[in-house]
């Protein structure tokens, strides 16, 4: 018998370890991003001189400003950042927002806090369309009517549902 040789390292192990290593590691790369909105975030307040520019630059701005004060009456800066941000940052149409607020307006919910929320939700959504924003103003009164019914069924007070009860 004799002696074994040098401890050859098998090559063609090493390939397949190599080619599995690269398969796991190498991700596909996606067919169509979806637009990226801005991270949840407290916004800043705009400044007068940038609220005058936009105001300036923009006719669509100026009328959907013009649309929220007859609707809401008059905006504070938080507001003026809320519906700046609607447009600027989520890419919604100024009709949209103007259809935003009115619902708003027509529920009795009109804080900034809840404006910005429903149009993150719809920018994420891809509610761009007036047709789209009519859509989905007719799915959230559904619900609301349907809210309406089984909380009184219930007995429940008056509130909006959680998100279990939705």
């Amino acid at each position: 018998m004799g002696r074994p040789g040098p401890a050859v390292p098998d090559e063609t192990l090493e390939k397949k370890e190599l080619k599995k290593l690269q398969k796991t590691t190498v991700a596909p790369a996606p067919e169509k991003a979806a637009p990226t909105l801005p991270p949840k975030k407290r916004l800043v307040k705009p400044d007068a001189a940038y609220l005058a520019a936009r105001t300036k630059e923009s006719a669509e701005i100026r009328s959907l400003l013009q649309e929220a004060e007859a609707t809401l009456g008059i905006l504070s800066p938080a507001m003026t950042a809320v519906l700046l941000a609607s447009c600027d940052d989520y890419g919604l149409p100024v009709e949209v927002v103007a259809m935003l607020l009115h619902y708003a307006k027509e529920i009795g919910k009109t804080g900034t806090a809840y404006i910005d929320s429903v149009a993150r939700d719809w920018a994420e959504s891809g509610v761009f369309t007036l047709e789209a924003a009519e859509s989905k103003l007719q799915e959230l009164s559904e619900k609301r009517l349907a809210w309406g019914k089984v909380s009184a069924a219930a007995g429940l007070p008056k509130r909006s549902p959680s998100k279990k009860e939705e």
